[in-house]
């Protein structure tokens, strides 16, 4: 799956005009208010709530007369054609910027995130950068996660299970830091998608850098061992099963290998884990660890590419 949806995100990249990079997020904005029934917050007795997302969707209001006399009713029925022409024109054809399908596409190779994943992140990013896009989705109101699930699966044209399973807490998106969900309490849609930091969604929209200069606050390269190998002999038996375990994992590519060192503090887990990274020749990141205020620790976990 990861390798085929590599290979679709490197053949689908090319140069986008700023009227085709909005024609996915007006199909989803189409889709928010017409399945989801956002129109009855867009669209008043009297007018629309927001002039220029009724004209981002294609409504004509610069050639409607001045003493026109609104119709609730008729101008429903246009949304409804509008999000149908869209549908037949633009459903399978409407791709996101080309940048933004390369960056991840890297992900792909870097962490394995599936078609459902990657759909997830693309609308979790352009609802962060589209203006018009955030505006159709706070029509949807406030938002429980279950309302999310099913937000997203309309929106996107997804099963709604795999929504569910992309979004909970043993998915590859909360795993990685990339997208955690609020579960606690009811927000739009868009602050419901939580990135690790700030600049994420506009840095993987634009940038060509590295991946790990996305996630700089919160991931950074980790400094060098100041053990060896041989300080852990007292669980020697442990690491004879260890080395060669995390050494078969990165031959063969795997992911999602998770390995739990537990101890006291000051007991050497964090120098074991640089130990390690150092025996196998291999890159290691620390994740930053942050308590309830936000405030750094130290790391929470580090990170051995695949």
């Amino acid at each position: 799956m990861s390798a085929r949806l590599r290979h679709w995100y490197k053949g689908n990249s090319h140069s986008f005009t700023t009227a085709q990079s909005s024609l996915l997020p007006r199909l989803w904005a189409l889709r928010a208010l017409v399945l989801l029934g956002g129109h009855r917050k867009f669209i008043h007795p009297h007018g629309f709530s927001d002039d220029t997302l009724a004209g981002f969707l294609g409504f004509d209001l610069e050639n409607t007369p001045e003493n026109f006399d609104f119709d609730q009713k008729k101008t429903v029925a246009q949304l409804r054609g509008l999000h149908a022409e869209a549908e037949k024109n633009l459903a399978n054809t409407a791709m996101v910027p080309n940048l933004l399908a390369h960056n991840i596409g890297r992900l792909i190779s870097l962490i394995g995130l599936n078609a459902t994943e990657c759909k997830i992140l693309e609308f979790a990013v352009l609802i962060h950068n589209e203006h018009f896009l955030d505006c159709a989705m706070d029509c949807l109101g406030a938002l429980t996660s279950a309302q999310t699930f099913h937000a997203l699966s309309a929106i996107l044209n997804l099963p709604i299970d795999q929504v569910s399973t992309a979004l909970n807490r043993q998915g590859t998106l909360k795993k990685t830091g990339l997208i955690s969900l609020d579960h606690n309490s009811n927000y739009p849609i868009k602050e419901k998608l939580d990135f690790p930091t700030r600049n994420f969604s506009s840095l993987i929209l634009s940038s060509n850098d590295d991946p790990i200069c996305w996630l700089r606050d919160t991931v950074s390269p980790s400094s060098p061992a100041q053990l060896s190998i041989d300080d852990y002999g007292h669980v020697g038996e442990s690491l004879s099963l260890l080395q060669p375990y995390l050494a078969q994992a990165m031959a063969s590519g795997r992911t999602g290998v998770n390995v739990l060192i537990h101890g006291a503090p000051g007991t050497g887990k964090t120098q074991l884990a640089k130990v390690l990274a150092k025996t196998l020749n291999c890159e290691l990141f620390e994740i930053a660890n942050q308590d309830e205020e936000g405030v750094s620790g130290k790391p929470a976990a580090l990170y051995f590419p695949g």
